[in-house]
């Protein structure tokens, strides 16, 4: 590799990289760029929001572009890496291997948790956690340890510019870890306390969505019927379901301190009311496809089942559907599902057996970004909380 064309992929971004490898179209990498201005989130993320990279793909082509930024491989050294990971459904480390570029991976990253854990700011059960987190939505750790346990941004910049010197060889793991043992007191955990008094029944009479008597009302069905209260007040056909859903939202985020009490109240007075453009809109599908829940193989899975029960199909989503209906009335039809958080909320839990809980939490969420009361990485986290409590002895195998 030259040292023209070493200095120019110092400076590449990560939406040409994916461009050079013929990953995602300029068309398709300027309407990604479009979620990234309107939810602040970064590209790779939004890219799997729009179907264009799959979930389990990303933190590979993350790696990579790193790795050429970095001057340890060139272009196409990228490319044929990526496609060998992809098809072997290897790590690119295993992948680099098997090219025989071993002198790339001579030196092993020290790992982020490694280093909390190491210099006893985080324990090791709180990054294992952190670690199961991650395989649900697919963010950073960085980014999970800030939000989930509260360590402040500061060290987690603080940790990231020590392992590029481990790295480089510019410091040893013993000072590292002496470094960070001894950082300020302001970068102690920031986890915002838990406040149990405020409930979802409360932050809807707060933003004068339901009057205390409507509230009590609700609250008496619930007891009586043995019923979740969100699904009391979710079913008041007076109320609009997607502000109701957005708030059942923030009061999840409540619970899992990711929100204080006061921002949720001062969310709920004065911003309520507040609408995303439609063109900055985040659609249910989109929100599954970003955290995972939804992959490439899922959606044939489920195209194919819709295909094959046409008529519970239309009875689900309320048309007249069969094996009569015209192939492309038919085809309307699903990319409706698709297009449509309803019918898509409804299918995958009335005809592909998802969890209902869980997709009426991706649901809040989704209404939650679009009313602008949370941003995308703390929505996918919370969704990822509902899932790991879901699927915990799984993850605990």
């Amino acid at each position: 590799m030259s040292e023209i064309d070493a200095n120019i992929n110092k400076d590449m971004r990560i939406g040409d990289f994916l461009s050079a490898l013929d990953i995602v179209s300029p068309k398709k990498l300027e309407m990604a760029l479009r979620l990234v201005e309107s939810h602040k989130l970064p590209i790779g993320k939004c890219l799997v929001a729009h179907g264009l990279v799959a979930n389990d793909e990303l933190p590979k082509l993350l790696e990579l572009h790193g790795l050429l930024r970095k001057g340890k491989i060139d272009l196409e050294q990228a490319r044929d890496a990526f496609a060998l990971a992809r098809k072997q459904g290897s790590s690119v480390r295993d992948a680099l291997a098997h090219m025989g570029y071993d002198e790339i991976l001579e030196k092993q990253n020290i790992r982020m948790g490694e280093l909390l854990v190491s210099a006893e700011l985080i324990d090791a059960g709180e990054l294992e956690s952190a670690l199961d987190l991650q395989k649900l939505c697919g963010l950073p750790i960085g980014k999970i340890l800030a939000i989930d346990l509260g360590v402040p941004q500061g060290l987690i910049d603080a940790v990231a510019k020590m392992q590029s010197q481990l790295q480089n060889d510019e410091i040893s793991h013993e000072e590292a870890i002496e470094k960070l043992k001894r950082m300020p007191l302001e970068f102690i955990s920031q986890r915002i306390e838990l406040d149990t008094q405020i409930s979802f029944l409360d932050l809807l009479v707060l933003g004068k969505i339901l009057d205390s008597r409507e509230a009590k009302t609700a609250t008496n069905f619930a007891k009586k019927n043995e019923l979740n209260i969100d699904t009391v007040v979710e079913s008041f056909n007076w109320l609009d379901y997607n502000l109701v859903s957005a708030i059942s939202g923030l009061s999840l985020m409540l619970e899992f301190g990711y929100v204080t009490a006061h921002d949720a109240t001062e969310f709920v007075k004065e911003k309520v009311h507040a609408q995303a453009r439609e063109e900055d809109r985040i659609s249910l599908y989109q929100f599954l496809l970003a955290c995972g829940f939804l992959t490439e193989a899922k959606v044939r899975k489920l195209t194919r089942l819709m295909l094959s029960k046409l008529c519970d199909l239309g009875n689900i989503i309320n048309l007249d559907l069969g094996p009569e209906t015209p192939s492309d009335t038919v085809k309307e039809v699903i990319m409706d599902v698709y297009l449509k958080d309803e019918y898509l909320r409804k299918v995958l839990t009335d005809l592909y057996g998802s969890p209902k809980n869980l997709i009426n939490c991706a649901q809040s969420m989704v209404n939650l970004i679009n009313l602008y009361g949370t941003d995308l990485d703390k929505a996918l986290l919370c969704l990822a909380r509902e899932r790991y409590k879901a699927y915990l002895p799984v993850l605990s195998k």
